[in-house]
């Protein structure tokens, strides 16, 4: 289990390795869209009943190469993707199929960043991570 669980944190820390943002080039800023950003233990306290949860790291390379996509999904469909910046109250699991059906934090956790979590009457339906994954989703949900 310990094994997992740091083998987990080094694919975090080596996938959002610390990166100069300057070197890439982004038309938006996470500041765009600062009103969609909800704290982690409210994510399933939100009145909607169909909704996108992002997760991601300011220094994460695969956030920054999607980071466009993401806030461009959030600014056309408003209300339906909320953001959090992830920090190290936010579990780590490695089997994210343990999520579906959860309705609270509890047991909840992320494979890493970026990771796209669509909640559905307050249920999670989809736990994902990766670029390519979420560019898959949000064209499919589009």
């Amino acid at each position: 289990m310990k094994k997992n669980l740091l083998l987990s944190m080094l694919f975090l820390l080596c996938s959002c390795a610390n990166l100069n943002s300057s070197s890439l080039s982004c038309s938006y800023d996470y500041d765009d869209v600062k009103e969609l950003h909800i704290e982690y233990f409210d994510m399933f306290s939100l009145q909607k009943s169909y909704y996108f949860v992002y997760f991601y790291q300011i220094n994460c390379l695969h956030c920054l190469l999607i980071k466009d996509i993401v806030i461009e999904y959030a600014l056309s469909n408003y209300g339906t993707l909320f953001l959090i910046l992830y920090d190290e109250k936010i579990p780590l699991c490695e089997d994210v199929s343990d999520t579906i059906g959860l309705n609270s934090v509890d047991g909840f956790g992320i494979l890493g960043t970026p990771t796209l979590v669509l909640i559905k009457e307050h249920k999670i339906f989809l736990n994902v991570a990766g670029e390519d994954l979420i560019k898959s989703v949000l064209n499919e949900y589009n």
